[in-house]
């Protein structure tokens, strides 16, 4: 059994404090991985310090060190350390023109669709492709 897609959020004002408290919650996650039988996978662990600082101490998981990432995808969201989000909304713009580019021959006006048709595609492909996680980056300055 795997753990798919597990985040573990501290806040603390002091540095070392904060990675104390991530090192103990990981070794409450190992023991508790451990009894469940879930595999952990360290090559794909990451940790983001959503900050301006320089990179903090070590944080460890089952004896090996965790790296520290400039930016992180979780649950289809890219998270970049300053929370600007400019890859997320580089992806988004790459998939969206995709996306149009695929679809242009039901959208064209040669296409034997009908409107509503034509509708409902959009708003299952192109709009759920622009407004996924939208609440999450969609308050950022740069546009799509």
């Amino acid at each position: 059994m795997y753990a798919d897609d597990t985040a573990i959020l501290s806040r603390h004002k002091n540095l070392n404090t904060l990675v104390e408290n991530i090192n103990q919650h990981l070794a409450h996650f190992e023991i508790g991985f451990s009894v469940w039988k879930i595999a952990l996978n360290t090559s794909k662990t990451e940790a983001v310090l959503f900050s301006q600082r320089i990179a903090p101490p070590e944080i460890t998981l089952q004896n090996q060190r965790i790296p520290w990432s400039h930016h992180t995808k979780y649950l289809g969201v890219y998270l970049d350390k300053t929370l600007a989000f400019r890859q997320h909304i580089t992806q988004i713009r790459t998939k969206f023109k995709n996306a149009t580019h695929n679809c242009y021959s039901l959208f064209c006006r040669n296409s034997k669709l009908n409107r509503r048709n034509k509708l409902l595609i959009y708003t299952l492909i192109i709009k759920a492709l622009l407004t996924y996680d939208s609440p999450v980056w969609g308050t950022q300055q740069e546009q799509i």
